[in-house]
């Protein structure tokens, strides 16, 4: 028995220690597409009149960060009254950069409907520029970002206070469609924050230590009496 509990306190020990591993987006369908990160992020550098998705860092936040929009299931335009959240330090995350930049731009561009799938749930989505340009250490590793660029309003570098900028998240938190324009010359971008969940090793130490507590369960009712 003192075995049993010794193996089971080293696996708990175990689990405590195990890293996680962040949420990221899976799938992308209608007008746009999952990219590699690209090099250059700023207006005109990588453009295309779809939206570009991209799998950006995952980790720990460093320091308290906070989101203009907390992720409840809704939808919502670009003059909705959001309500933002902090991600505390020490939160594990992983972040996602939705980007609409057309190659024609100087005109009226309404760039459809796309429907971006998470593997977890949304924690919170960075909206404006002031809440991206604070996260971009959290973009991806190699990529220059447009931090600091501000349009004239009711242009933003991230959704435009307009009506016409629009997205809505699921009722499970995974999914994100968004539907945004990028007229004359504009920019759209959203940085998506989305949970960690145990990686598969720790899932693994979970079972063990289940079929411990199981067996040494079985091994006490097995046992005749004294």
């Amino acid at each position: 028995m003192k075995k049993l509990f010794v193996v089971g306190c080293s696996l708990t020990l175990l689990l405590l220690a195990s890293p996680v591993f962040a949420g990221f987006a899976v799938s992308v369908t209608g007008n746009g597409a999952l990219v590699a990160p690209p090099v250059n992020a700023s207006p005109g550098a990588f453009e295309s009149d779809a939206y570009q998705v991209w799998n950006e860092s995952s980790g720990t936040i460093g320091a308290p960060v906070t989101l203009d929009y907390n992720g409840a299931p809704g939808s919502y335009n670009g003059l909705s009254a959001f309500t933002p959240t902090t991600l505390a330090t020490g939160t594990p995350y992983g972040s996602t950069m939705v980007q609409l930049d057309p190659v024609n731009d100087d005109i009226i561009h309404h760039s459809g409907l796309a429907t971006i799938t998470f593997s977890t749930k949304i924690l919170g989505i960075a909206l404006r520029g002031t809440s991206l340009d604070a996260t971009d250490p959290y973009g991806a590793p190699g990529t220059t970002y447009p931090t600091g660029y501000n349009p004239a309003l009711p242009d933003t570098r991230g959704i435009d206070y307009r009506t016409n900028d629009r997205f809505t998240v699921s009722a499970d938190g995974k999914t994100l469609e968004v539907r945004l324009t990028a007229n004359f010359n504009g920019f759209d971008e959203l940085r998506v924050f989305t949970a960690a969940v145990p990686e598969p090793a720790s899932l693994v130490v979970w079972s063990i230590v289940g079929a411990v507590v199981a067996g040494g369960s079985f091994w006490r009712r097995q046992r005749p009496a004294v």
